[in-house]
This record gives C-alpha cells, sequence and structure tokens, in this order.
C-alpha cells in the first residue's frame, strides 16, 4: 500500500459515504493507518505513542457515529457498537504493549488496522448506510449510484418542489429499469408531459417576470425536453424495448447539465423578484427575518452574528475561535431561547410543544460540539456551520413566523 497522498484520495473517491460526519470518521482513520505505515517504513518522525494516543480518541469519536445509527434506527446497532468495543479494547492492548517495548509493534497496529479497514470500514459500515440515508433524507438514485442531497435546492419554494417532482421521476425510472416493469411506461411519460406543460412553465413565468436577460436560451432548453418527451411518446408506440434506458440517460444528463447548472443562473434574479433579502456577512440568501417584535429580532441578530463568524472561522481555519463561538450559542440556546418559549406560552401558541422541541435539538448539538472539540475534530467548523445554515433556513425564517401574528399582536395589546 502507498503511503503517497494520491492513493488517499482515490481510496476516498471510491469509498465515500457522502456523509460528513462517517466520511470524517473514515478520513480521520486513514490518515492514522497511513502514519502507522510510514512509521514502519521509517519514513515518519511521528512516535508510536502519538499515534496509540489518537487512536484512543478516534476509538471515542466512534460514539458519534454509534449515536447516529441509534437515531436512524439501525436494528444492528448493538453489534455494530460490540465491534467498536473490541477496536478499542485492541488499542489499549497496543498501548500496554507498548511500556514493554514490542519490536514488531508497528508492524502488529499495521496489521490490525488494514483487517479494520477491510472487515469493518469498507464491509461493516455498509450495511447501515441505507438507513442513516433513510433517517437523514437522502435520496439514492439506483443505477448511477449518485446520493442526491437536497443539492438542487435553489431555496425557491415552487421551483425546488419542480426540482423535487423530477428527482422522484427519475427515481420511478431506475426502479422501473431494475424490476423490469415496463407496465409503467404510460405513467412515466404522462408525468413528463405534466413536467413540462405545469412546472416548467410556471418555471418561465416566474424569470421572465423577474427579468432574467437569458431567458431565451433557457426557454429553448425547454423546449429541447419538450420534444424529447414527444419522441419518447412515439418510441413507446412502436414497443421500443430500450426506452426505459433512454428516458434513464436524458434524464440523468438533464439533471447535471440543466437543474444542476443552468437553473443556477437565474437564482440571484428571482431572489430579487421575491424581495429575498442577501446577508452578505454569512453568504445566504436571507427572507426578511424581521418579526417586527424587537425581542426576537435581537435574537435573530445575534444567531446571524454567530453565523457570521463560525463562517469566517471556516474559511480562515480558526480553530481558536470555536470554543468562544460555542459558548455563544450556548448562551443563545438558553438565554434568548427561553425568553422565546415564555412570551409563546404567554400567548399559548397552539404549537409550542414542537418548537421547544427543535430548540432542544439545538442545545443538544451544542452540547456534541463540545463533545467533539474536545476530541480535537478538525471539522467541527464546518459541522457547526452545516447545521446552523439549516436551523436558519428551517427554524428561523419559517417556523419562527408562525408564531408572529400572536405574539404580535399581544404585545402590541398588552405591553404598548
Amino acid at each position: 500500500m502507498s503511503t503517497g497522498r494520491d492513493s488517499r484520495i482515490n481510496f476516498w473517491l471510491n469509498n465515500s459515504f457522502q456523509i460528513e460526519l462517517i466520511d470524517q470518521l473514515h478520513y480521520a482513520f486513514i490518515e492514522l493507518m497511513y502514519e502507522v505505515e510510514a512509521i514502519v517504513n521509517k519514513n515518519s518522525q511521528t512516535s508510536l505513542q502519538t499515534i496509540i494516543i489518537e487512536l484512543e480518541k478516534y476509538s471515542q469519536s466512534l460514539k458519534n457515529e454509534e449515536n447516529l445509527l441509534r437515531k436512524a434506527g439501525f436494528n444492528d446497532t448493538d453489534n455494530h457498537i460490540i465491534k467498536h468495543n473490541h477496536f478499542y479494547a485492541k488499542i489499549k492492548s497496543f498501548k500496554h504493549e507498548l511500556t514493554y517495548n514490542h519490536s514488531y509493534l508497528s508492524i502488529n497496529i499495521l496489521n490490525f488496522l488494514k483487517k479494520w479497514l477491510i472487515s469493518h470500514i469498507i464491509k461493516e459500515d455498509k450495511k447501515y448506510r441505507i438507513k442513516v440515508y433513510e433517517y437523514l433524507n437522502i435520496k439514492y438514485n439506483l443505477k448511477s449510484n449518485i446520493w442526491l442531497r437536497g443539492f438542487s435546492d435553489l431555496q425557491i419554494d415552487s421551483i425546488d418542489n419542480h426540482h423535487n417532482k423530477f428527482l422522484d421521476l427519475l427515481y420511478n425510472v431506475e426502479i422501473a429499469i431494475k424490476e423490469n416493469n415496463k407496465t409503467i411506461i404510460s405513467s412515466i411519460i404522462q408525468r413528463l408531459e405534466d413536467y413540462v406543460t405545469i412546472d416548467l412553465k410556471e418555471e418561465e413565468e416566474l424569470f421572465i417576470q423577474s427579468g432574467f436577460k437569458n431567458y431565451g436560451v433557457h426557454i429553448s432548453q425547454h423546449r429541447l425536453f419538450a420534444t424529447r418527451v414527444k419522441e419518447f411518446k412515439h418510441e413507446h408506440n412502436y414497443q421500443n424495448q430500450f426506452i426505459l434506458s433512454n428516458i434513464l440517460n436524458f434524464l440523468k444528463k438533464w439533471l447535471i447539465s440543466h437543474i444542476l447548472k443552468e437553473d443556477k443562473e437565474y437564482r440571484v434574479k428571482v431572489y430579487e423578484h421575491l424581495n429575498i433579502k442577501y446577508n452578505r456577512k454569512s453568504n445566504i440568501w436571507l427572507r426578511d427575518t424581521a418579526l417586527k417584535i424587537e425581542s426576537i429580532d435581537n435574537h435573530h441578530k445575534k444567531f446571524l452574528d454567530i453565523l457570521y463568524d463560525i463562517e469566517t472561522a471556516n474559511k480562515e481555519n480558526n480553530k481558536e475561535v470555536i470554543p468562544i463561538i460555542i459558548n455563544r450559542l450556548k448562551d443563545y440556546a438558553v438565554r434568548d431561547l427561553n425568553e422565546e418559549e415564555e412570551l409563546l406560552r404567554l400567548v399559548e401558541f397552539k404549537n409550542i410543544e414542537h418548537h421547544i422541541a427543535q430548540h432542544r435539538l439545538l442545545l443538544t448539538r451544542v452540547e456534541e460540539w463540545t463533545h467533539e472539540y474536545n476530541y480535537e475534530n478538525h471539522y467541527i467548523s464546518s459541522h457547526i456551520l452545516s447545521f446552523l445554515k439549516k436551523w436558519l433556513i428551517s427554524h428561523i425564517l419559517k417556523e419562527d413566523k408562525e408564531y408572529r401574528e400572536e405574539v404580535y399582536f399581544y404585545l402590541k395589546r398588552y405591553c404598548a
């Protein structure tokens, strides 16, 4: 096995799960394994004692994977944890051997890590992948082995709904091919026709209204799509046995060349048309976050400042500010969100239990980040940033607006 970084990259490209937490754990393991190999080949200044300490930390970080498996409802979680415990026990035995200066210890560790890579990471970990994907609401493209993580989302409700409809169509075509089900071809073509006449038409109206300059070229691409759908209908009438494969290949190309590329060209113009504000600090498109409720708006401003600071830290690879940011988040989750909850109790907001549950989720994540930081997770800033962006979109920009009217009029009536 080569110690070069190219071989690590090649391995990564072939074995990435596209699940951030799991991929980071696997990557950390691979780095450690290559470092042990470098020690065996006398190409490293790192001591074996340092490696064993890092392997102990890695063993502890597997708790994060175990928590994810429990949340996902993976039915073999207990056995998986037992294997993790065996791994940790083996690392402890290596640590014990180190005190006796075992001359072959580095070779023994390397052989053990290679076996773990093959038997556990490449084999056992794949058993839970689908369950975790389902839990994280990630769609799987069966034939092309592409996991679609919502990267087609433009945060424009109508367009995102169109894209989700398209992805469902693509998924159904793949299922039909896998099961050799030709009875649904007519249904697939009908849904494609509806996609052309309803969804693409709505999209065209939206970006024409927004003043998108390149609308002519974009519409011509839609017309090509419509023409291809007509051809599929013609092929079906003549019983082309390869029609499902033809449809699938076309939809994959459309996904990559049009939805994931060309649709993003009009996004800025449509945002402006829909009066969606851009927060230049955090590089996130924001619909107006202001609820016209002073205390809540101040909480949101505090959140956005934290979001900006973690994004800056991530960009500059500044690890020193992470504990400060985590403490600010904890203060936000405890102090500010508690104030918000008190307001919701005052107005007897009907969806308060769900709202509080979301607040507790944020606090739980803050506690998990504290744990990750203590174990020197190198990717913690990107973890925090990713979660906060999702929180901004799903909670502040959506769920907080559900109580606005009740709280606003309550305060106006009783606290003016």
